[in-house]
C-alpha cells in the first residue's frame, strides 16, 4: 500500500499522483510488432493506408488497446477501429501485467484474427481481432527508457514495442 503525504497546496486544487505508476500512464503507440514497423503504411496511386496500434493507459491502471486503420482515396476514407479492454497490474521495477480483452459476443465482422489487407497481404494484430467468445490476451512488459515492451504469455511470445506519444 502506498503513503503519500499531500501538501497544503492540494487544498487549493491541485491534484498529486502517488505510487510511482505515472510513468505508464498516458498514450503508447506502436513502433514494432515482432520483426514489423509499426505504423504500417502502404501506398498505391489511388489510396493511402495506415495501419497502427495504441495503448491508452488511464490513471487508475486500466484503459484500451486499439488497432486502427485508415484508407484515404479520392473522394473520402475508410477507418476501421477495434477497441479492446486493458487492465494494468505494476509487478515492480518498472515491470507490468498486461491483460487484454475483448466483451463476450463481440463480432469485429471478420471471419479471422487478421485485419485490413495490404496488397494481397494480410495485417495481423496477433489475435486482437477474433469474432465469438470472450478472448484474453495477457502480455508481461517492461518500462525502460520511454519504451514499453510487452511480450504475450502464451506458446508464440509476440512482442510489441511502443514509444508514449
Amino acid at each position: 500500500m502506498c503513503r503519500t503525504s499531500i501538501p497544503s497546496a492540494a487544498l487549493l486544487g491541485l491534484s498529486f499522483t502517488a505510487c510511482g505508476d505515472e510513468a505508464i500512464v498516458g498514450t503508447w503507440g506502436a513502433v514494432q510488432v515482432n520483426d514489423v514497423g509499426y505504423p504500417i503504411v502502404q501506398m498505391d496511386d489511388d489510396r493511402h493506408t495506415t495501419a497502427q496500434i495504441e495503448l491508452v493507459i488511464e490513471d487508475d491502471l486500466t484503459g484500451a488497446l486499439i488497432t486502427r486503420q485508415v484508407t484515404e482515396f479520392a473522394g473520402g476514407e475508410e477507418l476501421y477501429e477495434l477497441s479492446f479492454d486493458a487492465r494494468i497490474s505494476a509487478r515492480g521495477d518498472g515491470t507490468y501485467a498486461l491483460e487484454v480483452q475483448q466483451p463476450a459476443g463481440y463480432d469485429s465482422g471478420y471471419d479471422t484474427g487478421y485485419y485490413g489487407d495490404y496488397a494481397g497481404d494480410d495485417v495481423d494484430f496477433r489475435g486482437f481481432a477474433v469474432p465469438g467468445d470472450t478472448v484474453k490476451v495477457a502480455l508481461d512488459c517492461v518500462l525502460a527508457d520511454s519504451e514499453l515492451t510487452c511480450t504475450t504469455d502464451d506458446e508464440d511470445k509476440d512482442k510489441y514495442r511502443f514509444k508514449k506519444r
